[in-house]
This record gives structure tokens, sequence and C-alpha cells, in this order.
């Protein structure tokens, strides 16, 4: 065999990996999509828990994975390939919480999962992460698969749910959640799985988080903006399917919002995906970051202020593609490969800690009303644009 059969075989090789990856992606994100559409109607619908509930959850699926910024770290000293296989784990809520019927421990049951997801997902983008070029466009590659496996897991939720009940759904999570895992596991290239010496490790680590240190507080910001608008306005979006589409049934309904809500914004994330990816693989991704900081702040105006079909349309805007890629692309410029699990921990934490702050305006929300929320959210991406222009401003100087 020549040299060149060779090598191309070697490189076929050590990107299988990357293949099998994508196809996990789907898997995860059909799970996820199931998931976020079933819990955002069947809390606030079917269990009557109100914001109070569906915001605590999303505090809880936000807020434990704030722990990433240790995960990630452990996991770079520890063995990555460790700490992917303990989200497997993950699937046991989503059983469990077939047995619950009440609002609020329903939502502390199924918070293991975030924590789960929280103790992998660093690791999980590390070796996406670690490219020596075209990162941008790696990542994209690889949340391809999330977008397609969104859109397909969110659409199937009414289907399934009308066929199935509350348990179908809930065990069918768990199912595409742990064979996502066992992907993940199974497949992780052993070149990304290096442990490091724990003094120089930590050193250099704490060096980088205090450098993106305001950096980290804006991505924060976004992400309680996003979560705040998101939740809500996932409420109003039913109410206003039904509305305009009142003529059909209730499972119908069901079906449609599920399709809706994330099947189609997901699908037309793909495209979104890969411009985000070649934009910050040509350009700054903090640059990327602030003008789509500008542009949630419109968009989420609009969302408040709009009714009926307008909202419908508005919604299917693939504006989150944009903020995904920019936020981990940017973090992870600063940081080596060995240190890329423990910088995406501490991405992940600082979304976190903007995702916990979430359920403490719950049931300030409950009292304020929707507009008050829509308002605190704009105002936090307004924030979170003018922080990073700080940043970039100190950065340069």
């Amino acid at each position: 065999m020549s040299t060149i059969g060779c090598n191309t075989m070697l490189r076929n090789v050590a990107e299988l990996w990357l293949k099998i990856y994508i196809a996990a992606s789907f898997i995860h994100s059909a799970a996820w999509g199931l998931y976020f559409a079933f819990t955002r109607f069947y809390i606030v619908n079917e269990l009557g828990g109100g914001y109070t509930a569906l915001l605590l959850l999303t505090g809880a699926e936000w807020g434990l994975p704030a722990l990433s910024i240790i995960w990630g770290a452990l996991a770079d000293r520890c063995g990555r390939r460790r700490f992917v296989l303990l989200g497997a784990t993950g699937a046991c809520a989503f059983i469990i919480s077939t047995y619950v019927t009440d609002p609020i421990p329903f939502v502390i049951v199924l918070s293991y999962a975030s924590l789960a997801w929280g103790l992998a997902w660093p690791s999980v983008l590390a070796p996406i992460l670690s490219s020596s070029e075209s990162v941008g466009y790696r990542y994209g590659l690889f949340t391809i698969g999330s977008a397609i496996g969104w859109s397909i897991g969110s659409s199937a939720m009414g289907f399934i749910y009308n066929h199935l009940g509350p348990c179908g759904v809930l065990y069918s999570i768990a199912l595409l959640y742990a064979a996502s895992y066992l992907l993940y596991t199974l497949f992780f290239p052993r070149s990304y799985a290096q442990l490091q010496s724990a003094g120089t490790y930590s050193k250099a680590f704490l060096r980088i988080v205090m450098r993106i240190l305001l950096l980290l507080i804006a991505i924060a910001l976004t992400t309680f903006g996003i979560e705040v608008s998101f939740n809500v306005m996932a409420v109003k979006l039913r109410s206003e399917i039904s509305e305009v589409f009142s003529h059909i049934d209730r499972e119908a309904n069901t079906i449609l919002f599920g399709i809706l809500y994330g099947g189609l914004t997901a699908i037309l994330s793909i495209p979104a995906r890969i411009i985000a990816g070649k934009i910050v693989d040509r350009w700054d991704p903090l640059w990327l970051f602030i003008t789509v900081n500008v542009i949630y702040a419109m968009y989420i105006m609009g969302l408040a202020l709009s009714h009926g079909v307008v909202t419908i349309i508005l919604w299917q805007i693939p504006l989150y593609p944009f903020y995904d890629v920019s936020v981990y692309t940017a973090t992870s410029r600063y940081a080596s490969t060995e240190l890329k699990a423990g910088i995406a921990g501490a991405t992940l934490a600082a979304q976190s800690v903007g995702g916990l702050i979430v359920a403490l305006v719950g049931p300030v929300i409950d009292v304020m009303g929707v507009g008050f929320a829509m308002f605190i959210a704009y105002l936090a991406t307004i924030i979170s644009a003018i922080i990073c222009l700080i940043f970039i401003y100190l950065r340069s100087s």
C-alpha cells in the first residue's frame, strides 16, 4: 500500500470518532428535544405548577451544571472518558420521574439529569474544541446532529404523548439519553483523554479563568436573558397556537406545538450553525457574540409585543446557534489543548449561573406578569453586550 493510501486510511480512522460523535449528538438532542417540548407544557398545563415550578426547573437545568467548572477541571486531570460515562446515569432521573405527579417533586427528580449532563458535557466537547484550526466549523458540524435530533425529538413529542402518555415520553427520553452517552464513551478519542499533573494544571487553569472573567459574566447575563424569555414565551406560544389553530382538536394541537416549538426552528438552525462556524473561524467570535446580544434584545421585545401568527413566525428565527457557537469558540481560544475540558466547563458554569438566577424570578413573574419578565431579559442582553465591549477594550490595551 502506498504512503498516500496509508495516510488517507489513518486520517479516516482518526476522524471516525467525529462521525460517531455527530450521530451521538443527534440521539442526545432527540432526547432533549422530547424533554423540553414535553416539560414546558406538562408542568404548567397538566401538573398545574405555574411559572414558579417551570422556572424552578429551568434554574435546576442550568444551576446544577454550574459545578461544571469543577467537573471539567477534574476530567482534565482524572480522565475525560470516565466523566463522559457518568453522563449516562442521568437516564435514571427520567425513569424515576414517571412515579411522580406533584410539580415540585417532579422538578427535583428531573434535575439530576442536568447534574449528570454537567458532569459529562465539558469532556464531550473537549475533543471538538481541540482542533488546531477551523474549530468553529468543526463545532458547527458537530452541532448539526444536535439540530436534526432536536427537530425530530420535539416534533415527535406530540405523537408519543398522545399514544403512550407522559410515561411513554419519559421512557423514550431515558433510552435515547443513555444510548448517546454510551456512544460518546465507546468512541471517545484516546488522544484527547490525557491526564494532567495537579499543580501546573491548577495554576494555568485559574490564570485563564481570571483572564476571561468579564467574558464569563457577560455569558451568564445573556444566558439569563435567553432562558427567561425562552421559557415564558413557550407558554405564550402554546396559547397562540391554540388560538390560531382553534379549529383542530387537543391531540393535534399538542403535536403542532411540538413541531412549532422546536421541530421547525431546529431544521432552520442547521445552515445557521454552519454559517456561524465559518464566521468565527474568519473573525473574532466576540464580535459575533455582541451582535447576537443586540439582536436578541430586539427579538425579545418583538416576541413580547407580538400576537398570533407573528409570534409563531418570530419563534422560528434561529438565533441560538450564533450565540452557542460564538460562546464556546471564544472561550476555547484562550486555552491550550490540555485545558479545553476545564475551560468548556468554566463556560458551561457561567451559563449555569445565568440559568440558576432564572429560578429566583419565577415567583416574581407570577406576581408582576410576563411584561416584567421580558423587560429584564431585554436588559440582561444589552448589559452583556456592553460588558463584552469592555472586555475587548481591556484585552486590546
